[in-house]
C-alpha cells in the first residue's frame, strides 16, 4: 500500500498514554543497535548482497534441473514448481509468474483443487505487488472459498485486503478509491469472523486497516506486538519494522531510519528485490540532507526494482531518484562553483606576488646601480672594471633566479589548476587543500617520470634492447647514471603505448614542439629502418 496517502491520526488521551508507554518499552528493547551501527550493517548486507544473489540462482537453476527429471511424477513435479514460484515471488517477477502458472496447470491434472486455491492466493500476492490489482482481484475471486481451510482463509482475505488498499491508493478517481476502501475494510471484518485467536496474519490486517484509517498509534501497537510474536518471520518483521517507521516519520518520531534499516536488512536477507524499505529509506535520507547515503541507496534499490521487473516499482524508485539525483547535481555544481572561486583567488594571488617580486626587483636592482655609480666615483679608475664586473655578475645571477622564480610560479600555477580541475572532475573535493599546501612541481614531475620509466620496463623489461636493435650500429641510445629511461627512449616509450598526440607528450615530457620534433628526425636518422616501419616494429615490442 502507498503509505504516503495515508491521513494523520487524531489522538484520544487514552490513546496518547498507551502509545507512550508502549514507544517506551519497545524503543527499550531495541536501544541496543545505534543508527550508525545500523547503517554499518546495512552497508555490509549490500556488500554480501552478489554472494547470496549468486547462492540463490544456484538453487534456482538446481531445481529447474531437478523440474526437467520428474515429468513423470506429477505430485513431485508440483512440489517442485512451487519451491521455484517461491524462490522468485521476491526475486524476479517474469519467473515467478512463470512457475506459478506451471504449478497451477499441474495441480488442476492432479486435481488438487485445495492446492489450486492456495497458489491462487500466492499468485494473487505477486501480481498485486506490479501493479495488476484488477487481475489480482479477478483470480481471488475465482477461487471457492469453501475449499480453504480457516488459516488459507486469513491469508485469501489478507490479499484481498492488500489488493484493494493498494488499488485505491493507486487510483486518482476519489468515487472507486472510497469503493476499493470499503471493500477491504469488509474483507477485514470478513477475516476477523473466522478466528477469536490473535494469528499473526490477523494481527497484520487489523494493522494495514487501522493505519489505512488513520489510526496510527493502533496500527503501531498492532506492528510492534508483530515484532514481539515469537512466530514472526523474516518477511512479516520486514514489513513490520518498514510500517512502524513510516509511523514514526509521520509523527515526527526519532529512530525512523532505524526502522526502516531494519526492514531493508530483513529485505537483503530474503533476497527482496520487491521490497519498497530502501526506496523509502533513500527518500527519508534525502529529506534529512543525507544526500550521499540517499544517492547510494536509490541507485540500489532502482537497480533491484529492475532486476525484479515491476515497472511500479521502478517508477517509484525512478521518481525518488530523479529527486534525489537533481539535489546532488545542485550540490556538485555548488562545490564546483566555490572550487572554482579559490581558484581565481588563488591565481589572483600568485599574479600578485609575481608582480611584487618584479616591483621589488625592480627596486633592488636600481638601489645596485646606484650603489655602483657612487663606489665608482668613491674609488680610482682601476677599480670601474671591477665592479662593473661585480655589478654584471649579480644582475646576471639575480635575472636567472628572477626567471626561474616566474618559471616556477607559472608551472605552479598551471599545475595547480590541473591538479584542482582533475580533483573537481573525481570528486576528491576534501584534497585541494593538501594540494595547494604541498605542490612541488619539479619533485612531481621528476618522481611521475621516474614512475612512468619504472612501470613501462617492468611491463617491457627488454624495451631498450629491442629499440637497439632498430637502429644502425653504433647509434645506441644512451641513458645517464641515475636514470631509467633517457628522453628519447621516453619519447619511444610514449609511441609504444599508443600515445600520438603532440600536444599531451610535450606536456608530459616537458619540451616544446620543436624539441619534440627534434627528437623524432633524430630518432628515424638513427635508424636502419623507414619512418613507417620504424613505427611498425616499434609496436611489435612485446611485453614481458
Amino acid at each position: 500500500m502507498n503509505l504516503l496517502l495515508i491521513l494523520q491520526p487524531k489522538y484520544s488521551m487514552l490513546k496518547f498514554i498507551s502509545i507512550i508507554f508502549l514507544l517506551v518499552s519497545f524503543q527499550t528493547i531495541n536501544s541496543q543497535e545505534t543508527y550508525s551501527e545500523l547503517l554499518n550493517q546495512l552497508q555490509h548486507a549490500i556488500d554480501q548482497s552478489p554472494q547470496r544473489i549468486k547462492a540463490k540462482e544456484i538453487r534456482i537453476d538446481s531445481l529447474k534441473n531437478l523440474a526437467k527429471t520428474q515429468v513423470n511424477t506429477p505430485v513431485q513435479l508440483l512440489n517442485t514448481y512451487l519451491e521455484l514460484s517461491e524462490e522468485n515471488r521476491l526475486f524476479n517477477y517474469s519467473n515467478a509468474f512463470h512457475f506459478y502458472q506451471k504449478a497451477l496447470n499441474v495441480a488442476y491434472q492432479l486435481g488438487k483443487y485445495s492446492s489450486v486455491a492456495k497458489i491462487k492466493i500466492d499468485f494473487g500476492d505477486l501480481i498485486t505487488s506490479i501493479g495488476l490489482y484488477a487481475q489480482a482481484i479477478d483470480t481471488l475471486k475465482s477461487i471457492p472459498i469453501a475449499l480453504l481451510s480457516d488459516a488459507d482463509k486469513i491469508n485469501y482475505y489478507g490479499t484481498l485486503v492488500r489488493t484493494h488498499f493498494d488499488w485505491a491508493d493507486f487510483q486518482s478517481d476519489a468515487y472507486y478509491a472510497n469503493k476499493n476502501r470499503q471493500l477491504a475494510r469488509h474483507y477485514a471484518a470478513e477475516a476477523q469472523i473466522i478466528t477469536n485467536n490473535n494469528s499473526l496474519k490477523l494481527t497484520g490486517i487489523k494493522a494495514i486497516e487501522l493505519l489505512a484509517r488513520g489510526q496510527m498509534d493502533s496500527a503501531l501497537i498492532h506492528y510492534q506486538s508483530m515484532l514481539t510474536n515469537p512466530i514472526a518471520g523474516v518477511h512479516d518483521s520486514a514489513v513490520a519494522n518498514s510500517c512502524i517507521g513510516f509511523i514514526y516519520s509521520a509523527k515526527g518520531l526519532p529512530d525512523k531510519n532505524n526502522y526502516l534499516i531494519k526492514s531493508v536488512l530483513n529485505d537483503y536477507k530474503l533476497i527482496n528485490r520487491e521490497g519498497i524499505s530502501l526506496i523509502v529509506l533513500a527518500d527519508e535520507l534525502y529529506k534529512q540532507g543525507e544526500l550521499d547515503l540517499a544517492y547510494k541507496f536509490i541507485k540500489e534499490a532502482k537497480a533491484n526494482a529492475d532486476l525484479f521487473g515491476s515497472k511500479l516499482r521502478m517508477v517509484h524508485a525512478s521518481n525518488v531518484f530523479s529527486r534525489i539525483e537533481a539535489a546532488v547535481r545542485e550540490k556538485e555544481m555548488n562545490l564546483r562553483n566555490s572550487l572554482m572561486n579559490y581558484i581565481l583567488a588563488g591565481a589572483a594571488l600568485i599574479i600578485a606576488a609575481i608582480v611584487l617580486m618584479i616591483i621589488l626587483y625592480r627596486q633592488f636592482f636600481n638601489l645596485k646601480k646606484i650603489q655602483t655609480i657612487i663606489n665608482d666615483k668613491n674609488n680610482e679608475l682601476t677599480g670601474v672594471n671591477k665592479k662593473l664586473s661585480e655589478v654584471n655578475k649579480i644582475k646576471d645571477q639575480y635575472l636567472t633566479q628572477f626567471f626561474k622564480t616566474n618559471s616556477a610560479y607559472i608551472d605552479k600555477l598551471v599545475n595547480l589548476s590541473n591538479s584542482i580541475q582533475h580533483l573537481i572532475i573525481s570528486k576528491k573535493v576534501n584534497k585541494v587543500q593538501d594540494v595547494l599546501k604541498q605542490i612541488k612541481p619539479k619533485e612531481e614531475r621528476d618522481a611521475f617520470l621516474h614512475q612512468f620509466d619504472e612501470l613501462f620496463l617492468s611491463l617491457f623489461p627488454n624495451f631498450i634492447q629491442q629499440v637497439h636493435k632498430l637502429l644502425k650500429p653504433d647509434e645506441e641510445l644512451s641513458v645517464k647514471p641515475g636514470q631509467l629511461l633517457s628522453t628519447e627512449l621516453r619519447l619511444l616509450a610514449l609511441f609504444r603505448l599508443g600515445l600520438t598526440d603532440n600536444e599531451e607528450i610535450i606536456k608530459i615530457l616537458n619540451i616544446s614542439i620543436n624539441t619534440l620534433y627534434a627528437y623524432k628526425n633524430k630518432i628515424k636518422k638513427k635508424s636502419h629502418l623507414s619512418g613507417n616501419d620504424f613505427d611498425t616494429e616499434l609496436m611489435k615490442i612485446s611485453f614481458a
